[in-house]
């Protein structure tokens, strides 16, 4: 077991990584997210769940040895892919749509087809900050363009932006489902400029999920590169009940902070 005040200097090992997926999927019924909220919704019998989850983020080159190493485990995963990193691609002159590089594109494509789930890593508040643009055509558009690039993507999971923090907001606050903060203000106000707030439904996108809908009774993360456990997280959406009767277990990493070398 990985000590939970590991430095984030110190990278986690291919090793490391293979143990504290094993250990804390035991006994597990292992779901994609997007499994996961489906079997909730059809009251399936199984209740002791769990689901792996990777913040892609800055470093799809390494997402793609975790995908692999995932794939050897057995365990289908979800791969949340970040539209403001680098290696994504450039917002077009008009801020409408991403030209996402083919690289990109063909290393996602090589993950799903590794039995992996894509997700939608949501920095749609952060982007309309810093651009001003119109974040749900944009979120169209990007859905749309994996779509056509034979990707499929379901569901979104908010990126905790710089930005997050100097404006307190979260990006799943895009949605009308989303809601835990006690500032229910229907517009973020920056520098004059106001972004509004829940006005799309998941549906509209044909989306089923936000990741952060699921309540965990037990959740591990190397968020900042240090391995924490939390009990009995709170969800922030009106889909409480839905889970009530299930207990999910969940590990977040962002490939980063590992070295999956051999």
């Amino acid at each position: 077991t990985l000590s939970s005040s590991s430095a984030a200097s110190d990278v986690y090992k291919r090793q490391d990584y293979i143990s504290l997926i094993k250990e804390n999927s035991k006994n597990k019924k292992i779901l994609t997210l997007r499994d996961l909220k489906r079997h909730c919704l059809n009251n399936s019998e199984e209740k002791d769940l769990f689901f792996l989850r990777h913040d892609v983020d800055h470093d799809l080159d390494n997402a793609i040895k975790m995908a692999e190493i995932d794939k050897s485990l057995e365990i289908k995963a979800t791969y949340c892919i970040l539209h403001s990193a680098t290696y994504y691609g450039k917002l077009n002159q008009d801020h409408m749509y991403y030209e996402v590089d083919r690289n990109t594109i063909e290393s996602v494509k090589y993950i799903q087809s590794l039995g992996h789930e894509i997700n939608f890593h949501n920095n749609l508040l952060s982007i309309a900050i810093r651009n001003k643009i119109d974040y749900s055509l944009l979120l169209k558009n990007e859905l749309n363009n994996w779509y056509n690039n034979n990707v499929f993507i379901v569901g979104t999971s908010t990126h905790g932006d710089k930005l997050c923090r100097e404006y307190s907001f979260r990006n799943w606050e895009i949605f009308k489902k989303c809601n835990m903060k006690s500032d229910n203000k229907e517009y973020l106000l920056v520098n004059n400029y106001k972004i509004p707030k829940r006005k799309l439904m998941y549906e509209d996108f044909f989306l089923e999920y936000e990741a952060y809908e699921f309540p965990k009774i037990r959740y591990i993360s190397d968020s900042g590169g240090v391995i924490r456990e939390k009990k009995f997280t709170k969800a922030h959406t009106s889909y409480l009940e839905l889970y009530k009767n299930y207990n999910i277990n969940g590990v977040l990493t962002h490939p980063i902070w590992w070295d999956l070398k051999n």
